[in-house]
């Protein structure tokens, strides 16, 4: 009987050992899945992981209608698969779709994912950047400011830039190289012609002068190279819409980015003072180059080549600022 008795302890004890290391086993594979998908994640979304909340981002991808009212209302999906939650008070994003490129600050997390109100919506395949009703189309150099008319809105159809009243077309606004129109002559000649044959004209409140080519027809200039044909509109419009149209030249960057030039075209002793000559290169939308040529604070000539970037946000990207002629 004690043997027996011994026998049958030592087979429970047995039991209860691979028990144990079963549960053991269990536990060690749970921990090492939790750790695995931790790295996964930090990983794959690194960059999701550390955003915060207050933080501004740009994201760029496709959007879509994902509606959780009111915590968001879309979506978007880069091309590492990261996905963001977006919602917005100052832009109707349904009317936008595919690949876009959001700017905006993170309102807070939801199961992980960052809920971004976006103040910005840029559209590469129309070279449009939008804000508080602001439409900047990049191509073609025109800056439309609604911020007072919440029901004017813009977009882009083949070659023209099309200004909407709610649903409606109110104008069609082609650019056109002056050279084009006239043998290797800039716009001057065309101006010429106008003011020769008296068209009738008016100038808007930024100085832009807005000739009759025909009926419903408008032209405006930007200064030497291109110009602008306002199509299907009718007078008191082109003159209610004149004010909310700026061109960018080099007139609209130095009126507007003066303290960037200041900052930027100096060196450790010296800076340009005053210009005297200012040409911009159009080639490449996204990145302006200005040239400008002046008086330093020494009362010297002085250069400077300073390159800008529409698309982000208008940041100097390069500057190089010389003395001497």
């Amino acid at each position: 009987m004690i043997i027996r008795k011994i026998r049958k302890n030592g087979i429970l004890s047995g039991k209860k050992i691979i028990k144990r290391i079963i549960i053991l086993l269990i536990v060690l594979l749970i921990i090492k899945s939790i750790q695995y998908i931790n790295n996964k994640i930090n990983n794959d979304h690194s960059r999701i992981v550390s955003m915060q909340v207050g933080e501004s981002v740009a994201f760029s991808g496709y959007l879509s209608v994902d509606n959780n009212f009111p915590y968001y209302t879309h979506s978007i999906i880069d091309t590492d698969g990261d996905k963001i939650w977006l919602k917005s008070a100052t832009i109707n994003l349904n009317k936008y779709k595919g690949k876009v490129e959001i700017v905006g600050k993170i309102e807070r997390f939801l199961k992980l994912v960052p809920i971004v109100e976006v103040d910005t919506i840029k559209l590469p395949n129309q070279g449009l950047i939008i804000k508080n009703n602001i439409y900047y189309f990049t191509n073609d150099f025109l800056y439309l400011d609604f911020t007072n008319q919440p029901q004017l809105s813009a977009v882009k159809s083949g070659n023209d830039v099309n200004i909407l009243y709610g649903d409606n077309v109110v104008v069609s606004i082609e650019r056109f190289f002056c050279g084009a129109v006239v043998k290797r002559q800039d716009c001057t000649a065309l101006i010429g012609d106008y003011q020769t044959t008296q068209k009738d004209n008016f100038d808007s409140l930024w100085g832009y002068t807005f000739y009759r080519h025909g009926t419903g027809i408008r032209t405006a200039f930007d200064g030497d190279l291109y110009g602008y044909v306002f199509k299907n509109i009718d007078d008191t419009m082109m003159t209610n819409l004149s004010n909310m149209i700026r061109i960018v030249n080099k007139d609209f960057i130095l009126a507007n980015k003066m303290a960037d030039i200041r900052k930027n075209c100096s060196d450790q002793q010296n800076y340009l003072q005053s210009i005297s000559d200012a040409k911009l290169r159009y080639a490449d939308p996204k990145a302006l180059t200005l040239l400008l040529t002046g008086e330093s604070n020494t009362q010297t000539p002085a250069a400077c080549t300073i390159v800008f970037a529409p698309w982000n946000s208008w940041a100097v990207t390069s500057a190089k600022f010389s003395l001497g002629k």
